[in-house]
C-alpha cells in the first residue's frame, strides 16, 4: 500500500519493514493450520519476492531520529525480520519446492545467520560483555539465530558450521535469562521489553523441547531432525 503525499512506501522504513515480515509469518501460520491454500501463496509470493527484489537492501528512514542503515544494521531488527522466515521454512516445510527452499535457505544463511553470527562472536570481545547480552536487543537476535539454524539443520551440508551456530545462539540465550530476567525475575528492561524477548525466546526454545532437548544439551549433542519434522504447528 502507498499514499500519493508520499515519496516511498509506508512498509520501506523501519517499523513497515517489521510489519512487512509479520505477514507473512501470519499467512504460513494461517495456512497450515485452515488448509486455505491462497494463504500459503500469499506468504511464498510475500517472501520470494522480498527475497529476489533485495527489498530489505531499500528499508530506510530514522530510528530514533538517527539514519536507519537497514535490517541488518542491528541485531534486533535482524532478528525481528527474520524470524519470521524461519517459522516460514518450518511451517511450509512441505510446499515449497527444493528451488524456493534454497532461496530462503540462502537467505536466511547468507545474510542473516552471517550478520547475527559474526555479532554475537564479537560481543565476546566487547568491554560490556557479557552484560550487554542483557538487552533486548541481543536475545531478539539470538533467538531467531537458533530458529533458522534449526530451521535449516542437516540442510546445508556444513554441519559444524550448523551446530557452532547453534550454540553461539544458545549460549547467548541463557546470557540473556541470567542477566535479563534473572533468577528473581526482576526483568531488567521493564515488562514492555521483556515480553517481547520471551514472545521471540519462545519459538526455538519450544523448538528444543519438541526435539526432546534441554537447551544445555545443545552443546553436547549433535541434533539431528530439522525443526520441520518437530511439526511447530
Amino acid at each position: 500500500m502507498d499514499w500519493p503525499d508520499r515519496k516511498h512506501p509506508s512498509w520501506r522504513n523501519r517499523g513497515g519493514a517489521t510489519w512487512l515480515t509479520k505477514r507473512y509469518d501470519e499467512l504460513a501460520w494461517a495456512g497450515v493450520l485452515s488448509g486455505e491454500q491462497k494463504c500459503i501463496d500469499g506468504a511464498k509470493n510475500i517472501v520470494l519476492t522480498t527475497i529476489r527484489e533485495g527489498v530489505s537492501d531499500g528499508i530506510g528512514g530514522t530510528n530514533s531520529g538517527q539514519v536507519h542503515e537497514g535490517w541488518l544494521s542491528q541485531p534486533l531488527d535482524a532478528g525481528h525480520s527474520s524470524l519470521s522466515l524461519a517459522i516460514l521454512c518450518d511451517l511450509l516445510h512441505d510446499h515449497l519446492a527444493e528451488g524456493e527452499r534454497a532461496e530462503v535457505r540462502d537467505c536466511m544463511g547468507g545474510a542473516y545467520i552471517a550478520y547475527l553470527y559474526e555479532y554475537m562472536v564479537k560481543a565476546r570481545e566487547a568491554p560490556r560483555y557479557p552484560g550487554l547480552l542483557g538487552h533486548n536487543f541481543a536475545p531478539i537476535g539470538d533467538s531467531a539465530g537458533a530458529l533458522m539454524a534449526l530451521a535449516m539443520l542437516g540442510e546445508t551440508g556444513n554441519p559444524e558450521q550448523e551446530q557452532a551456530w547453534l550454540e553461539v545462539f544458545m549460549e547467548g540465550i541463557r546470557i540473556y535469562l541470567d542477566i535479563g530476567i534473572g533468577v528473581d525475575g526482576g526483568a531488567l528492561e521493564g515488562a514492555g521489553y521483556t515480553s517481547a524477548c520471551l514472545r521471540h525466546l519462545n519459538f526455538p526454545l519450544e523448538a528444543l523441547h519438541r526435539e526432546g532437548r534441554s537447551t544445555h544439551a545443545v552443546s553436547s549433542a549433535r541434533m539431528q531432525a530439522p525443526l520441520a519434522r518437530v511439526n511447530l504447528a
